[in-house]
């Protein structure tokens, strides 16, 4: 498939501006157009006219891709610097941006189209096969027709300054020979132009690249609002009316509360016993017995009774 694809891009003449080493699929996010990462700094074999830079740069870090003039010795007859290749989908919103430092005026051929600018290539299959959809009839639109637009042309004294290109995947684009095709992938690209080997051609910088699909889709999470407690206002206590201390009298004896237990027997209350009982029982002497001893008492009475009675007569 692939090797179909090769053999289809040349007998198309559209692989001046395909760098196939750096076909990729991958997601979209964050941004796509890093300088060095997301560009390849090599172009076919052999001598190479792209560089990074870390001393023409624009933001403190960050290096600059400088392109040279193309020469008889180099095969990047294109005079181009390829991005990576992503998936998009028809209604996909793509924006590119770059900066670029040019050293090109009206004296250099080509003028007002040259010194250095950015595009997107669509690509897209048309009856099956995968073919670049160079779209002219959406990028004539884009541009009103003014192609110019595309390039930072003159140098303004070596200042930095930066072109956008701001689009909707169209659902349809036309081939080079106006075949309509389904766009499914694209490619950023950096140009330097005039891209043939000339006298007034000379070199330029890119930084600060980006690009971003769908840039706009993700809302930020808005921070939530704190909503103030309100303190609630607190009831009043009921004050308590004072207990009375009661007054201590050392002088009254205070009265045992008793303690009742359901489960222990009463203890029965005992009859004080009169002192005779006591007596008795002191003397270890029982009813029986002194009964005995009253009777005995009682008859010795009577016997003596009798006895004096009976002296009288």
């Amino acid at each position: 498939m692939i090797l179909g694809l090769f053999v289809f891009m040349f007998s198309q003449g559209i692989f001046a501006n395909i760098n196939l080493s750096t076909m990729e699929l991958m997601s979209a996010t964050g941004n796509l157009g890093d300088i060095p990462s997301d560009f390849s700094l090599t172009y076919g074999n052999g001598p190479q006219i792209i560089f990074l830079d870390y001393n023409v740069i624009r933001t403190t870090g960050k290096p600059s891709i400088r392109l040279e003039p193309h020469t008889s010795l180099d095969v990047n007859v294109a005079r181009e610097v390829d991005g990576t290749w992503y998936t998009v989908n028809p209604g996909d919103h793509i924006v590119a941006k770059c900066w670029m430092r040019v050293l090109t005026d009206s004296s250099t051929l080509g003028y007002p189209q040259c010194g250095a600018r950015i595009g997107i290539d669509f690509y897209g299959y048309v009856n099956g096969v995968f073919s670049h959809l160079p779209a002219d009839a959406f990028w004539h639109n884009y541009y009103g027709g003014d192609f110019s637009q595309m390039y930072v042309r003159d140098s303004n004294g070596g200042a930095w300054q930066q072109k956008t290109i701001d689009v909707i995947v169209p659902a349809t684009a036309t081939d080079s020979a106006g075949n309509v095709g389904t766009v499914t992938m694209f490619v950023m690209w950096l140009q330097g132009s005039p891209w043939i080997e000339h006298s007034t051609a000379s070199t330029v910088w890119f930084a600060d690249a980006e690009l971003w699909i769908n840039p706009y889709e993700v809302t930020p999470t808005p921070t939530p609002t704190v909503t103030p407690t309100t303190t609630p206002t607190s009831t009043p206590t009921a004050t308590a009316s004072p207990t009375a201390t009661p007054t201590y009298n050392p002088s009254a004896t205070p009265t045992p509360t008793p303690t009742y237990n359901p489960y222990s027997s009463p203890t029965p209350t005992q009859t004080p016993s009169s002192p005779m009982s006591s007596n008795f029982r002191i003397l270890g002497l029982g009813p029986v017995l002194f009964m005995s001893i009253v009777m005995i008492l009682v008859g010795s009475l009577a016997l003596l009774s009798s006895f004096f009675v009976s002296k009288k007569k």
